[in-house]
């Protein structure tokens, strides 16, 4: 995606109704780009969703691909 415009209709029905949503980062594809689940709850119910969230990085906290170091490589 080059563009905001691009992924902005994702978030754009929740911006309307009102409801919290989040994204939250569950991990990577074979190939190393991000995959991410939207989570998203009732009008007025953004503790919930943060709680849901929270609870889901808890339990399988965020893990990130290593990248090699150019200095030990040669």
């Amino acid at each position: 995606m080059r563009d905001w415009e691009e992924w902005a209709p994702f978030s754009y029905p929740f911006n309307l109704s009102q409801q919290p949503a989040a994204s939250v980062p569950c991990g990577f594809t074979d190939t190393g780009m991000p995959v991410g689940f939207q989570l998203a709850g009732g009008k007025f119910d953004d503790i919930r969703v943060l709680r849901a969230c929270n609870a889901f990085m808890q339990a399988y906290p965020p893990r990130f691909p290593t990248v090699p170091d150019p200095a030990r490589t040669g």
